[in-house]
């Protein structure tokens, strides 16, 4: 354990800090389907979901999912159990079931293949805007044209037109607006996020256990362990650090990182089942 200074109530500049303003927390699923169970992990207090659809594909086809490993591909290539529209489908129902203020972007690329597909930009919003005929659903997605009620942002990444170029600017600055929620955190829960990741990073820990965090804790003035468990739910709400207590009551997870990885790591060897000749 780090040497950690202790603070008193000299050190106790104001009563509340604001979170939210300086970090932005991205999560990219690269829509492989063996993520989506996780999706809803990830969901609460989540302030936009990029959902992003290649405009040369169909709606009801399934994409070809491909895993790669040090640039390597890993395990042969699979059809996808869920067609585009089903992946739309599920981020829209998970939104509206696991987040209170997620807005939804669609962003379309490939907009120069788009004539290779039979549906046609106009068709494939339409379907997007049918299926969220419910008005609780469509509170939450943001329109590309808010008159014609275009849900997909057309954009052309490779050969990026002034048109793309606008379209990107007008996606990063939702990204911003959208993240920038202001949200009240007591003062001393905001000290303890500071120095549990001055302890993860100057020990290059990902993990530290609670009982670490309660000997931290313990150098705040007034810090119990019941205040503890509460600022670690809080903490776990706003994905800072991730505590499950009815699992892994001793375990506190500094970087979420470590949580994806260790599903990549799963998802890499059930590829790798899949694409290998040997049973076992």
């Amino acid at each position: 354990m780090a040497k950690i200074q202790k603070f008193s109530d000299a050190d106790r500049t104001a009563v509340q800090e604001k979170l939210g303003s300086h970090w932005i927390y991205i999560i990219d699923s690269g829509g492989q389907p063996h993520f989506h169970n996780l999706l809803p992990l990830f969901m609460p207090k989540i302030s936009v979901a990029l959902y992003t659809l290649r405009l040369s594909d169909c709606l009801d086809d399934h994409p070809l999912v491909k895993y790669y490993k040090d640039n390597q591909p890993l395990g042969e290539g699979f059809k996808s159990r869920l067609s585009v529209l089903d992946n739309f489908k599920y981020l829209v129902q998970s939104i509206q079931s696991h987040s209170e203020n997620c807005k939804l972007v669609c962003i379309g690329t490939h907009k120069d293949r788009q004539s290779e597909c039979k549906e046609t930009l106009f068709d494939k919003n339409k379907t997007f805007l049918n299926f969220a005929e419910n008005d609780c659903i469509r509170k939450f997605i943001f329109y590309f044209n808010l008159r014609r009620k275009d849900v997909i942002f057309p954009i052309d990444c490779k050969h990026c037109d002034s048109n793309s170029k606008e379209v990107a600017k007008t996606i990063r600055e939702i990204s911003q607006e959208l993240n920038n929620i202001e949200i009240l955190v007591p003062f001393w829960w905001f000290v303890l996020e500071i120095i549990v990741e001055k302890v993860s990073n100057d020990e290059n820990r990902k993990v530290l256990s609670k009982t670490e965090c309660v000997e931290i804790a313990k150098t705040l003035h007034n810090f119990h362990e019941d205040a503890l468990c509460e600022a670690l739910k809080f903490f776990h709400e706003h994905h800072i650090f991730h505590y499950y207590p009815a699992i892994l009551p001793n375990v506190v997870f500094c970087d979420t990182q470590v949580l994806l990885d260790k599903v990549t790591e799963l998802v890499e060897y059930a590829a790798y089942i899949q694409g290998s000749d040997d049973p076992a």
